[in-house]
């Protein structure tokens, strides 16, 4: 294989991995999509549902909106957006003037432009097909494919989920098509059109059985509802399956048990199975108003048909996993824990900063703990607003941007780079001994140059998407020449987690002011989740500190500032922002 083709594997894996930091994992919005969102926003501004224009153009106080994140992508190289009736440049200069009292003009450019890119997905795969195409010399013109190839994966990827692919669905098949049934002498190209023809295919029809054990005022009111389910007393139709054991087991009948057949039509199992799942959560609903008393028992493993191959059967789980790694070392763990009794103990702190941290670690575990996608999102929010809330304001978005922000830009070079360094450290021995420059002490080696370069050209060949990470932070971190980016660095993640929570507030307000349950967020719930997990272990971390002042959660808040300034003011130095004291080795 070439290296950009193998830089194609490695990289749609990372993207679609759970355990991925979400620096590197699929992005909420590609040039598409975000046109979609900018439309359907100014669309609710204009029938009053979106009260204030600010989280379309951003005030001097909010900084930024989703109007600089569509700048941004119709600015990015390869976007793949067609530009018929009119040039990216005049859009550019229409979407700069953008106001609550012309937005109609804007929103008018933005329908033509999508009605230009209907074939957008198509446009995107057979622009990577070029690219694949390519294989230069190891240099700069490989290396700025190889970047070109990292955009375009972005873009495709979070367009897949847009178009209705599940996450969970893309990478079992790319990890079975491209790593464990892929040997060298097999032909990229096929599986790589193969995979092309797989997600430009019309969705199909799947059958989603789920199995419900109740009593018998509850089926007949399922009887009577049937909106869009059917309610079967076995699974005879289903007999072909008779002999796979969780078949035999699933299929058991008893006096009060039923099953519910969904027939979804969508891209894939997984997408099929969540579907299926609103759908019967809309008819639990209803049945709770006229059987709360009454006991509803859905077992948690589903069984999922293709309607066009009924010999592919499986069971999943209905179970909403979130993106994000929370599996820590024991002594992490314990330490972490042994922290909380302590803080609790301490008359030093506020009594308020203990309920908030306690309330905020409830509601992590209610979202931990909740099946629905939206109920964790609406959890992990009023965490955050817990711990962010303040008796003095009541702009707790605005507190939640400028004070989470601040204390996550302080660690986010660090976190980035020892996330860097743990990767290189996991390389087989042999490949990690040809990295001389490579040492066990993160601070040892990431302050120099030469170990990004060691990287970025021995590794190359065998490891592309290593290598290319190596080139990205080492041109960063530490340059052979010039001045080092890190100041531009967390700037540019500054504005882009300003305008990712001005777009998590509103689904917010979607979902608690309209009762949204579209908002398809398991990616921003899961943003969510890191970032209350963060906050809170930063404080708590903080607050664990015994000394003889009186202090509160407004500290540690005020101080994280207060070094983010520091940092600013002494021209961001490398050193200063590996060393700067945050408990990143919690949270992977």
């Amino acid at each position: 294989m070439t290296i950009p083709q193998k830089f194609f594997i490695e990289r749609s894996i990372e993207i679609l991995y759970r355990g991925t930091i979400d620096s590197y994992r699929v992005r909420a919005r590609n040039p598409k999509s975000i046109l979609e969102e900018l439309k359907n926003t100014i669309s609710a501004f204009e029938r009053k549902q979106l009260k204030h224009f600010i989280s379309i153009t951003a005030t001097a106080q909010s900084k930024f909106a989703l109007r600089d994140e569509a700048l941004d992508f119709i600015t990015l190289q390869p976007n793949y957006l067609k530009f018929v009736t009119f040039s990216a440049e005049f859009f550019q200069v229409q979407l700069k003037q953008l106001t609550e009292n012309n937005f109609k003009q804007v929103k008018n450019c933005v329908e033509i432009i999508l009605n230009e890119n209907v074939s957008y997905l198509t446009e995107v795969l057979n622009g990577l097909k070029v690219l694949l195409g390519q294989n230069p010399p190891p240099g700069n013109d490989l290396f700025e494919l190889l970047k070109n190839l990292d955009t375009t994966l972005t873009i495709l990827f979070t367009e897949l989920l847009e178009v209705g692919f599940s996450k969970g669905f893309l990478y079992r098949y790319l990890f079975a098509a491209f790593v464990n049934n892929f040997t060298a002498a097999g032909d990229f190209d096929v599986e790589f059109d193969l995979f092309r023809d797989r997600v430009t295919v019309v969705p199909g029809t799947y059958q989603i059985v789920f199995k419900l054990d109740t009593t018998p005022e509850v089926i007949q009111g399922i009887q009577a509802i049937g909106n869009g389910v059917q309610l079967l007393n076995d699974l005879a139709q289903f007999n072909h399956l008779v002999g796979n054991a969780e078949f035999d087991r699933f299929s058991t009948p008893h006096a009060n048990r039923r099953f519910i057949l969904c027939d979804i039509v969508a891209q894939d199992y997984l997408g099929a199975l969540k579907i299926a799942k609103g759908l019967l959560a809309e008819n639990l609903d209803v049945l709770n108003l006229g059987f709360s008393d009454q006991t509803i028992n859905v077992h948690s493993r589903v069984l999922v048909i293709d309607a066009g191959n009924i010999n592919d059967a499986q069971f999943q789980v209905t179970t909403n996993f979130l993106d994000g790694k929370y599996k820590v070392a024991r002594e992490h763990y314990e330490q972490f824990i042994v922290k909380l009794p302590a803080l609790n103990a301490n008359t030093f702190i506020f009594p308020e900063t203990k309920e908030k941290i306690k309330s905020a670690i409830r509601y992590l575990r209610l979202g931990n703990e909740s099946t629905e996608v939206e109920h964790k999102f609406i959890n992990y929010w009023i965490g955050l607003e817990y711990l962010f809330s303040n008796y003095e304001s009541s702009d707790t978005i605005n507190r939640i941007k400028g004070y989470f922000v601040a204390c996550h830009s302080l660690s986010y070079v660090k976190r980035n780079a020892f996330d860097f360094h743990k990767n290189v450290s996991k390389l087989p021995p042999l490949e990690l001994a040809l990295i001389t420059q490579y040492d066990e002490d993160p601070l040892v080696c990431l302050v120099n140059p030469n170990f990004y370069i060691q990287i970025s050209s021995i590794l190359l060949q065998e490891r592309p998407l290593i290598a290319y990470r190596a080139s990205q932070l080492g041109s960063v971190l530490a340059p052979v020449t010039g001045n080092h980016l890190i100041k531009k660095y967390v700037e540019k993640h500054q504005k882009n987690s300003l305008i990712h929570f001005t777009r998590i507030y509103r689904l917010r307000n979607e979902i608690v002011h309209d009762a949204a349950t579209n908002t398809n967020n398991e990616s921003i719930a899961a943003n969510l989740r890191y970032y209350l997990t963060f906050i809170l272990n930063g404080v708590i971390d903080f607050l664990s500190v015994v000394d003889s002042r009186h202090k509160g959660i407004e500290d540690y808040f005020t101080l994280n500032e207060i070094y983010l300034a520091n940092l600013s003011h002494n021209g961001w130095g490398l050193m200063d922002s590996l060393c700067v004291t945050t408990p990143i080795d919690f949270i992977h």
